[in-house]
């Protein structure tokens, strides 16, 4: 119970993060990484990233044991390795390197697909996360997104991010009010 307490409160700590991010620069990112350009957001995105799929490394082999499913529950567990991976090798206002932008975009890209892969094989969310990923496409591509120092471009990668955070909370918050 206090796992699936502690895993909808780093539900709650994106939204948290988000909602302090809209409401302070009332703009749409390209993606969520590209907040952490912004002043006052590299650290407390680092930390939210890194800490949210950190625990969510810990939490998911409880629900998802490999005894259970398999090899295939290793699939959750690489995901969150990849975005807590990602988070903190995130875009720094101070310095970007190649290799730092390399291994945040392959464990962005890496970290969504395994987790997305998961659900669509275990739990068969076929219809789920086509709809959602869908929506979250078109919105993508009409809505324009921002960055702190760059010009607009559109925020499709936000959107996805938004719809990956939709599919994992609704497992997280299944799980919760299971127990």
């Amino acid at each position: 119970m206090i796992l699936s307490l502690i895993s909808v409160l780093c539900l709650v700590a994106i939204l948290v993060y988000l909602a302090y991010f809209f409401i302070t620069y009332k703009r749409i990112p390209a993606s969520i990484s590209q907040t952490a350009e912004f002043p006052h957001c590299y650290y407390g995105f680092q930390f939210v990233i890194c800490f949210i799929f950190g625990f969510l490394q810990y939490y998911f082999p409880t629900i998802y044991s490999f005894a259970d499913y398999g090899y295939i529950s290793i699939l959750l567990n690489g995901g969150c390795a990849g975005l807590a991976l990602a988070g903190y090798f995130s875009y720094s206002p101070w310095e970007e390197t190649e290799r730092d932008m390399t291994i945040h975009k392959i464990g962005s890209l890496c970290g969504g697909i395994l987790l997305i892969t998961f659900y669509l094989l275990v739990l068969k969310w076929w219809l789920f996360i086509g709809i959602v990923l869908t929506i979250c496409l078109v919105l993508g591509y009409f809505i324009q997104g921002n960055g702190w120092n760059r010009k607009k471009d559109n925020s499709i990668t936000f959107w996805v991010e938004i719809g990956l955070m939709i599919i994992v909370g609704r497992d997280l918050i299944k799980h919760f009010l299971a127990n």
